[in-house]
C-alpha cells in the first residue's frame, strides 16, 4: 500500500509539474506578445 501510494504522489506530481509548466509558459507567451 504504501509503495503505491508513492507511485501514486509521483504520478500526481508530475503532471502537476507539467500543468503549471504549461501554465507559466502561456504566461510568459502572453507578456511577451
Amino acid at each position: 500500500a504504501t509503495s503505491y501510494e508513492k507511485i501514486t504522489i509521483n504520478k500526481n506530481s508530475r503532471s502537476t509539474l507539467s500543468s503549471v509548466r504549461h501554465i507559466i509558459r502561456k504566461n510568459n507567451y502572453r507578456k511577451d506578445l
